[in-house]
């Protein structure tokens, strides 16, 4: 008994002090926030908010202990993880190609493992609390409310003490988080948390209000495209599921669909894509181009870290990575590694027959953020809290056995 309340006590103590590194990690993110080119008079909070002299990059440092405090709590709970060991397996297959990548390309290690360790850190943590909450019960809807509290609270100060931000050369709202992509995923979290929970306790005004208020938030205040089509997805697929009215709604513009397609395409051929996608168009062709140089080992294993960053026509003022995950995993890591993730991600779905619309709906913007630019696997301060709403439903699809093998 001694030893199974002594094993008690360390999963809680790793448990908790997991969920206080991430807080302080948030807290301290606003140091990260800089300028963008178009503002670059203005001071960086770095310089002007920091009374504590703390390194600017402190919240990116916490991953070293964030990371091995999972790694610690996996590794004592093994047993209980059921069918995340194959993840697990999944995970280490990606670290393996890194190091295929890394020897192949003569590239330092560290910099192989860097995509894949802001990519896997909030997986693993998303594996941590259905592992606490199959073994101990624990209330994640009272540690991710906790967490959603705190995540508002600071976009709210950042609103009010910091600086304008600026996107696609359009003043926007000031941030708080990193800059105003992750800001903006982190908002986009923290909304369908408080969505979801309107949604199971069956708040239906207030939900369809907090749709309305929270989605103008986002596009109105921030305009990250595609942050917006994520959370327009959620919002879609949650009304179909929620409201009749709705359902009715979305299945009738199933019989205008190609009627839309050809509105978007009229629109497009009216427009210069290239602009209206923020260069990239440009990025991707150059892209295929340089691709089609590449050999059948680096088409399988990339060319390593770094190789995704050139300059172009539209982005002439530094070089940049493609503003895609799956381009730039392909680019540096090969095809091998871009299949790989795709089928971790999935891994993580809670259903084997029957699929729940709500989750899939957010394992789609994953993908959909990722595809279309820097997402949420990019991002892992954003990737902690968006896989922490994430556990809490996966928790509420199949509370019956979370870790079925």
């Amino acid at each position: 008994m001694k030893i199974k309340s002594k094993y008690l006590q360390l999963d809680y103590l790793l448990l908790f002090l997991t969920l206080f590194l991430i807080s302080i990690k948030f807290i301290f993110s606003y140091l990260l926030v800089e300028p963008s080119y178009w503002i670059r008079h203005l001071s960086t909070n770095y310089l002007k908010y920091n009374p504590l002299g703390l390194p600017r990059d402190i919240s990116s440092q916490l991953e070293y202990l964030i990371i091995p405090t999972i790694f610690i709590f996996i590794f004592l709970n093994f047993s209980f993880l059921g069918r995340f060991k194959n993840v697990l397996l999944l995970i280490f297959g990606l670290f393996f190609l890194n190091i295929i990548t890394s020897f192949y390309n003569n590239i330092d290690l560290l910099n192989s493992f860097r995509h894949t360790l802001k990519l896997i850190s909030p997986i693993l943590f998303f594996i941590m609390l259905l592992t606490f909450f199959n073994k101990k019960k624990v209330d994640l809807m009272k540690l991710m409310t906790r967490m959603i509290i705190l995540v508002c609270a600071l976009a709210i100060i950042g609103l009010v003490i910091f600086d304008i931000s600026m996107n696609r050369k359009t003043v926007q709202w000031p941030i708080y988080f990193a800059n105003i992509h992750s800001h903006s995923y982190m908002l986009f979290s923290a909304f369908v948390g408080i969505s979801y929970i309107l949604h199971i306790k069956s708040q239906n005004l207030k939900l369809f209000s907090f749709f309305l208020f929270s989605f103008f938030i986002i596009s109105y205040g921030y305009g990250v495209r595609t942050v917006i089509i994520i959370y327009l997805i959620f919002i879609i697929c949650v009304t179909f599921v929620k409201s009749s009215f709705f359902k009715y709604i979305w299945l009738q513009l199933l019989y205008v669909f190609p009627f839309l397609v050809i509105g978007v395409l009229t629109f497009l051929s009216e427009i210069e894509i290239n602009k209206f996608s923020s260069g990239r168009i440009d990025m991707y062709i150059e892209k295929l181009k340089i691709f089609e140089n590449y050999n059948f080992l680096e088409l399988l294993l990339g060319r390593g870290y770094g190789s995704d960053f050139i300059k172009t026509e539209t982005w002439w003022w530094a070089e940049k990575g493609s503003h895609s995950d799956f381009i730039t995993f392909f680019a540096e890591n090969g095809m091998l590694y871009l299949l790989l993730f795709i089928v971790l991600i999935l891994f993580l779905s809670p259903f084997k027959t029957k699929i729940n619309l709500i989750f899939s709906s957010l394992i789609l913007g994953y993908f959909v953020s990722s595809i279309i630019s820097n997402g949420i696997a990019n991002r892992p301060i954003s990737g902690y809290l968006f896989f922490m709403v994430l556990a809490f439903i996966y928790s509420r699809v199949n509370s019956k056995n979370i870790l079925i093998n």
